[in-house]
């Protein structure tokens, strides 16, 4: 099974992608404030809650950590 999606806030975004089970998100930009938090807790707590472990986190493409 493969998709993906795209979330947002004025300094990161995340990549969403679901690849053999497996959740990866691919996160750019900069995460720096309560509301890239926010984001990443939410899109990390729907993952889980419907049951998709493990999830990696590609930090790769992030310019900025707060």
């Amino acid at each position: 099974m493969l998709s993906a999606r795209m979330t947002t806030t004025n300094f990161m975004q995340i990549k969403e992608k679901i690849e053999n089970n497996i959740v990866i998100l691919t996160l750019q930009g900069a995460l720096q404030s309560e509301p890239d938090a926010i984001l990443l807790r939410e899109t990390v707590n729907r993952y889980v809650g419907k049951g998709f472990t493990p999830v990696i986190f590609d930090l790769g493409s992030l310019n900025y950590l707060n």
